[in-house]
């Protein structure tokens, strides 16, 4: 396992490397559909909701309204809240009951 600072420094980004894969699946499946791959045009789509689900569950902070912004050095989600789950909303990955906050 790395070092606490390293691992810190990645969960800060962790957040966004998640939203890559879930734009990645969902765009890809868009296109199988497109082709007349249904199968796999269904299968990419739920594995990018099973990202979906996995994201809001790991970064959705109730109390703040938002998403976490970071991950501490101790390991423990940052409450502060900042701009940058604009990028998650961008992305897509934003469960849609938490998108106006």
């Amino acid at each position: 396992m790395p070092p606490a600072p390293l691992r810190a420094k990645f969960a800060a980004y962790h957040r966004y490397l998640a939203s890559a894969p879930y734009l990645a699946g969902s765009s890809l499946a868009e296109l199988f559909e497109r082709n007349g791959d249904s199968a796999n045009g269904r299968r990419l789509r739920k594995k990018a909701q099973r990202l979906c689900s996995a994201f809001d569950r790991e970064f959705w902070l109730p109390a703040e309204g938002s998403y976490t912004f970071c991950c501490q050095p101790d390991g423990r989600f940052s409450r502060s809240v900042a701009a940058n789950a604009a990028y998650a909303l961008w992305i897509g990955i934003v469960d849609p009951r938490h998108a106006r906050a």
